[in-house]
């Protein structure tokens, strides 16, 4: 096993239980047949004197609690020693499988299980996140506020962002998750709640989280309505605004999927067939997040309309986002 990791158990029982343990090879690991010793890394653990066989995973195998539970069974059984398996990460449904067989483990930050030492202890349990390519649209409406200083200060909580937002706890809770999987935020637990913090600010923060962005954009439709009140300026219409871009030919605005719903319960609305949309007067965007929330103005944020038309292939919209950026004040 690893000297890091045994650094991080030791750190991780010093602050939870107010003890240490001592770590040496376990010389006799190699009379364990193949089949178990391939995919573990062995040392000698004693804890509070009590002498425990520490394992950790080797690769990336996936895990089996049953097979755990049987590797760590033969080992006790063979060596008369019990096991302790120590991971960084442990998905809820192997957790409570390994205490239901009473299998003890060591969660580094997260939790502690030693049964055969009375011990339970779990201070909280970070699931093993299956991480997204990108930032859901919550996550990644947080993390656009932060840009543009919509926060009053550096540190909140779901509950701070379920006001701001206009959403509830559950749905910030997962979206904090999420940028927690990106390693953009730090979490500190207070009372009953997480404190957030952003690991950076500014352009620091924009370039790290540039490649889990998407665009807020879900779909286009095109009207021929232009007297409609629709939303707020997006697209090639607001950036013309922002650059030396010319405006073009048709408006672009921004609202989202559920305002849309409403607008069609409107009878004088008509909606033009894409392969006619080159006659089009006005260009409707239907966006993941409320573009209004994150609005100083008429006009969609900077930071969302460059993600909008990020994907455009066209040397001037290219310019003109590259201005955009440069303008705004980090």
């Amino acid at each position: 096993m690893t000297f890091d990791l045994q650094n991080t158990v030791n750190k991780y029982l010093g602050e939870t239980i107010g003890i240490r343990a001592s770590f040496s090879e376990w010389k006799t690991s190699q009379s364990i047949p193949y089949a178990i010793r391939g995919g573990y890394e062995f040392s000698e653990m004693d804890l509070m004197g009590c002498k425990l066989i520490a394992i950790a995973a080797k690769g990336a195998e996936a895990f089996s609690a049953a097979r755990l539970a049987k590797h760590l069974a033969w080992i006790d059984e063979n060596h008369g020693h019990a096991g302790v398996y120590i991971a960084l990460g442990l998905e809820a449904y192997n957790r409570k499988r390994l205490i239901e067989q009473k299998v003890p483990f060591i969660v580094p930050g997260n939790q502690l299980y030693l049964p055969d030492l009375g011990i339970d202890f779990r201070e909280h349990l970070r699931g093993v996140r299956k991480k997204s390519p990108k930032l859901s649209p919550s996550a990644q409406m947080i993390l656009l506020a932060r840009l543009l200083r919509k926060f009053p200060s550096e540190t909140w909580t779901a509950t701070t962002l379920a006001g701001y937002f206009n959403s509830n706890k559950v749905t910030m809770g997962r979206a904090i998750d999420d940028l927690e999987a990106h390693e953009l935020v730090e979490i500190k637990t207070e009372g009953r709640e997480k404190q957030v913090q952003f690991m950076m600010t500014g352009r620091k923060l924009w370039e790290k989280a540039r490649p889990v962005l998407r665009s807020p954009v879900q779909k286009r439709v095109f009207v021929e309505n232009v007297d409609l009140p629709l939303g707020v300026i997006a697209g090639l219409s607001a950036l013309s605004e922002e650059s030396m871009l010319v405006p073009p030919q048709r408006q672009v605005r921004a609202l989202t999927s559920k305002e849309w719903k409403i607008l069609q319960e409107n009878a004088e609305l008509r909606i033009i067939p894409p392969a006619s949309s080159d006659m089009a007067p006005l260009e409707i965007e239907f966006w993941k997040y409320d573009p209004q929330l994150l609005s100083q103005s008429d006009q969609v944020d900077p930071l969302s309309l460059y993600l909008s038309l990020a994907e455009t292939k066209d040397e001037r919209v290219e310019a003109a986002l590259d201005q955009l950026l440069e303008t705004l004040k980090w």
